[in-house]
């Protein structure tokens, strides 16, 4: 954290040092109402500067804390998540991707997703329609072949950020869900 430093006896010292020296010029007056006036304004300024910096670090540490937090959830969360860029490649996953791709989630960073897929059309095409912006999200259903084990059909949502970055779920096939089952 940057340390605030207060202003006052800084710029007292360098008005006590500007006194001594305009006096032993001989021009007290004109440059003592000058040097008041400015010694004022920048005083002002400095307490408003110092106010903002403050402001600055309360909003930091709450953007830091809402980060945390986002990094908390989606590490938590009981589905798989995989975030890719626009191009594809891995950029997070959570626990919960490694485990259903056979790979941890640390290795999972800047891997291509495709390469899990074994129908990469489809999903090639899913990315096409997301980056045409006609729609949001989109749900499918296809092969993936976690690594060294036999291919599983996947069911899988992929929702595209504003910024570019795609975010997908993945759940098994098999598992149930609340909406489908009693």
């Amino acid at each position: 954290m940057t340390q605030t430093i207060d202003p006052v006896p800084y710029w007292s010292r360098q008005l006590s040092q500007l006194r001594t020296r305009t006096v032993k010029r001989g021009r007290q007056e004109p440059i003592e109402e000058l040097t008041e006036a400015a010694l004022s304004a920048c005083d002002a300024l400095l307490r408003d500067l110092a106010g903002v910096q403050l402001e600055y670090e309360r909003l930091r540490a709450e953007l830091r804390a809402a980060v945390s937090a986002s990094e908390s959830l989606f590490e938590m969360m009981p589905i798989a998540c995989v975030m890719t860029d626009e191009d594809g490649v891995i950029v997070e996953a959570n626990r919960e991707a490694g485990q259903l791709l056979n790979v941890s989630a640390k290795r999972l960073k800047d891997r291509d997703f495709i390469v899990f897929c074994e129908e990469r059309r489809p999903l090639e095409g899913l990315l096409r329609l997301l980056a045409q912006g006609t729609s949001e999200a989109l749900e499918a259903t296809l092969l993936f072949r976690p690594r060294e084990c036999r291919p599983s059909k996947l069911n899988l949502r992929v929702v595209r950020h504003p910024q570019g970055s795609y975010l997908w779920f993945l759940a098994p096939e098999s598992s149930c869900t609340v909406d489908v089952c009693p």
